[in-house]
């Protein structure tokens, strides 16, 4: 088959498929003189009968039963008949061919043609089958109706009863409501709470966006989505809330190819393994009922970057689709449609203000990346009273418009009517029982599991399973005197010549830095007195600064000498204590 042009289906708003008409036959034999005719020569008869067999083979080669195989590029060159996309045409092509495989006949130029089904029911009925199939758009697809059918045809039809009307229709849930996606088609363990979920978080219209968009337009698109554009989840441990996110993020890549979404977590695994996640769902895998339903999104597995996700479907010539960034990166990123914030401190990063503030002001870097109309995401449980959560919901308390969308969902709630034990206090939580909760995804955070939970640890319980803001450890700790007062007790050293010293104490803080940032090494000599009957501390003298061990020592030496300690010198034995002593 080498005549290409003798097999191209005709262009235009309606494609008809079916077996070609036979060549024509001469007006009469070979060989015979015609009317007014030049006899052949001997060389002319030779090619009119090449071409004759040319003919009769591409005949046969047509027939639904044909066991002749077009070569790639004769099969991609039928296929342009009803697939104007590209990338479509390469995968019908691809799928053609494992489900020839799959059925045990030949991919014939009759597959190529005219689809698997026709092929399949040509066999059965011992006759050709044709299919007529429009170019119209169709609402809510960026595809054609020709080439969503040769996508259907190649890729579900031959699996599963299911008409062409009902494969449009399932598309179209699946990029309405990630509710549906994922507990319909990719079968997880969603429950009540993630529909709630799947009602807080924008839903998209894919029907609203043009076929062609340019980058304006899809930009358009996005803003008109949602009036809120920062939404902030802050839910239960092993509720399903970061799966629940990448589906709902499948959704908009669904209806929007070319969607710049940046992803980030707390470190650089977790920023791999949310990729990944995301990679999965369209990374091949044959028995997917998503990918058979979405062909044209899947990609070979390990295909480009880990650390990023290139939509095959793109047709924008803009930087990356999806990529991903960590909390504790130096490089920020590229700018984005929706930044998506997983999990992006712990108790690693909250433990002291220097930490809480880096984490917030790292959160508000990196939403400056975010596109005007874009949306932001933040998912997290409670570290801290003042983490990036307690942050972003003090700024929307004080914020007029109250522009932050947000849940907070513990693993219980407990029923007003148990708020408050027999004697009118609030209840603790050794004191509440199943029948006083309800809870917030029974199916997976059962009352059993919540109870092994908060008898391991109670206070990480609280803060991680019931999002309630631990406080610091010395918060109950205040001062009960102010600066006032404090200073009416500094008394001049005359004050105290007259007491009687009952001993003096050295007590030695040491710090194990020089750098700059670093606690400071501190000698403080105190004083025991007896003054007016009672004995009083008296802080007699404080030497601090950020010494090396040997500058420390001296300093010691010195101030033993300075103040002779005969109640002794106090040092902790951490880890510098040997070199001390030495």
């Amino acid at each position: 088959m080498n005549n290409q042009e003798e097999v191209r289906a005709p262009q235009g708003a309606t494609v008809e498929v079916s077996q070609p008409a036979a060549p024509l036959e001469p007006a009469s034999k070979p060989g015979r003189k015609l009317i007014g005719t030049k006899p052949l020569t001997a060389n002319e008869r030779v090619e009119r009968y090449r071409v004759n067999q040319k003919k009769k083979k591409l005949t046969a080669a047509y027939k639904y039963d044909s066991q002749i195989e077009p070569s790639k590029a004769e099969a991609k060159k039928i296929l342009e008949a009803r697939i104007q996309n590209t990338h479509v045409l390469d995968t019908v092509y691809d799928l053609l061919l494992q489900a020839a495989e799959e059925m045990g006949i030949p991919a014939n130029c009759y597959i190529f043609q005219n689809g698997i089904q026709a092929t399949l029911k040509s066999l059965q009925e011992k006759q050709p089958q044709a299919i007529t199939e429009t170019v119209d758009p169709v609402v809510g697809e960026l595809l054609t109706r020709s080439e969503l059918f040769a996508l259907y045809d190649a890729s579900i039809a031959w699996r599963e009863e299911i008409s062409f009307e009902e494969f449009l229709q399932v598309r179209q849930n699946c990029k309405r409501d990630c509710f549906y996606l994922g507990k319909e088609v990719l079968q997880k363990d969603f429950a009540a709470c993630h529909k709630v979920w799947s009602d807080f978080f924008p839903k998209f219209d894919p029907s609203t966006l043009p076929r062609d968009y340019t980058q304006r337009q899809m930009i358009q698109w996005l803003d008109s989505q949602s009036v809120k554009k920062d939404f902030f989840l802050m839910a239960s441990r092993n509720s399903f809330k970061s799966s629940f996110n990448h589906i709902w993020l499948l959704t908009l890549i669904l209806c929007l190819p070319d969607v710049r979404i940046l992803l980030v977590s707390e470190t650089k695994p977790l920023s791999k393994d949310f990729i990944g996640a995301i990679r999965g769902y369209f990374e091949t895998d044959k028995n997917s009922r998503f990918q058979q339903l979405f062909p044209e999104f899947v990609i070979p597995v390990d295909d480009g970057s880990t650390l990023s996700l290139e939509v095959p479907m793109k047709h924008l010539r803009l930087p990356q689709s999806i990529g991903s960034t960590s909390m504790d990166s130096s490089t920020a990123g590229n700018r984005a449609d929706v930044i998506v914030f997983d999990d992006p401190i712990s108790d690693k990063t909250v433990g002291n203000e220097t930490q809480r503030l880096a984490s917030i002001k790292k959160h508000d870097a990196l939403k400056k990346l975010r596109e005007v109309g874009g949306l932001s995401v933040v998912l997290m449980t409670p570290w801290h009273e003042a983490d990036l959560g307690a942050e972003l919901l003090r700024r929307n308390e004080e914020d007029e418009d109250k522009p932050l969308a947000h849940r907070i969902d513990p693993a219980w709630i407990l029923k007003p009517e148990f708020a408050l034990n027999d004697e009118g206090k609030p209840r603790g939580l050794r004191e509440i029982r199943e029948q006083m909760v309800d809870l917030l995804f029974p199916e997976r955070l059962s009352w059993k599991f919540l109870q092994a939970e908060l008898r391991a640890n109670p206070a990480f319980f609280a803060s991680q399973n019931l999002c309630i803001f631990p406080r610091d450890e010395d918060s109950e700790i205040r001062c009960t005197f102010d600066e006032v007062r404090l200073r009416e007790h500094v008394k001049p050293i005359s004050f105290f010549l007259t007491s009687p010293v009952v001993k003096t104490v050295l007590s030695v803080d040491t710090a194990f830095s020089v750098a700059h940032t670093a606690d400071f090494s501190c000698l403080t000599t105190i004083k025991i007195l007896r003054h007016e009957e009672k004995d009083c501390a008296v802080v007699w003298d404080v030497d601090m600064n950020r010494w090396p061990y040997s500058d420390l020592a001296l300093h010691i030496v010195l101030a033993i000498q300075k103040h002779n300690p005969t109640g002794g010198v106090v040092i902790e034995k951490d880890r510098t204590w040997m070199t001390l002593h030495r």
